[in-house]
């Protein structure tokens, strides 16, 4: 169901994978509150905003050598966690985590992943609705391992979970 999703290498679809965020607000709300770790940096897009890809994520978690390295780190995962939403809440330390090790099965389960699992891969008892307990995020992991294993075989490469869970939250 998935598999054509997973033709491209990991570089194009993963890696890539980008969000606009208001770095300039961002910016202000570090400044304002004298944190250590700022400016949220990036492309800038035609919208003015900035862009900030997996890529430059995982790039940033490459060079952690001090406090200022590991804020600024933090502060751009949260970043592109939230997007335009500026949804500062604790959940997005979950974000901060998954991209410490790109290759690590911490993989996203949200709405939008959940709809996909539970429309097109036949999770029925998934709601999609969100607060689901830890062990239905264990599964989720777990799913996503094995399908990750499975297009590894397939495709005779090295297949991530996040790269399935980015099929997932956009499938094609």
């Amino acid at each position: 169901m998935y598999r054509s999703a997973l033709t491209a290498p990991r570089t194009a679809r993963v890696h890539a994978h980008s969000v606009a965020v208001p770095a300039v607000r961002w910016n202000t709300a570090l400044t304002d509150r004298n944190l250590p770790g700022g400016p949220i940096g990036g492309d800038t897009g035609s919208s003015g905003q900035t862009i900030i890809s997996r890529a430059h994520l995982f790039e940033l978690a490459k060079h952690l050598g001090s406090d200022k390295d590991s804020l600024r780190f933090l502060w751009h995962v949260l970043a592109w966690g939230s997007g335009s939403k500026l949804r500062l809440d604790r959940s997005r330390l979950e974000q901060a985590l998954r991209f410490a090790s790109p290759t690590h099965a911490c993989v996203i389960l949200d709405s939008r992943v959940a709809h996909t699992l539970h429309t097109r891969c036949g999770w029925a008892s998934l709601s999609s609705k969100g607060a689901w307990p830890a062990e239905t995020y264990q599964r989720h992991c777990s799913l996503l391992g094995r399908w990750a294993e499975e297009e590894s075989d397939h495709l005779n490469r090295h297949v991530c979970p996040d790269e399935v869970e980015h099929w997932l939250f956009a499938p094609a």
